[in-house]
């Protein structure tokens, strides 16, 4: 049986069997990140950062200005699902930690709801 590389009369035809492939997915992998990153750089800052460390900081008393809000809550899930598709190296711990926090505080603010007092 022949694999994909010996596949095809001549050898223009077997480099497209196996770089067309490859082209595709390093394309879209490119793609995914470069969507990720300038949704992190040019609209939240906030959610370049992994969520743990500014999570305890938060608890603890300390004042981040960027670190909640709704523009924050979807890059950082849009962000993250696109970044894992592009096969980068990142967590899945602190920035989950983050979007829970960021929904566990966004929820106070639903208007016609009686969480004020919390």
């Amino acid at each position: 049986m022949k694999s994909i590389i010996e596949s095809g009369a001549d050898g223009d035809v077997t480099k497209f069997n196996v770089i067309g492939p490859w082209l595709w997915f390093t394309g879209m992998s490119g793609l995914f990140g470069l969507i990720a990153s300038s949704m992190t750089t040019y609209w939240a800052q906030g959610a370049a950062m992994s969520g743990l460390p500014e999570m305890i900081g938060w608890v603890n008393g300390v004042n981040y200005p960027d670190y909640i809000g709704l523009n924050i809550l979807i890059t950082k899930m849009v962000g993250n699902c696109l970044a894992m598709a592009a096969k980068l190296c990142i967590g899945k711990e602190g920035p989950l930690a983050h979007c829970g926090s960021n929904c566990g505080i966004l929820t106070l603010y639903l208007p016609g709801f009686p969480f004020k007092f919390l």
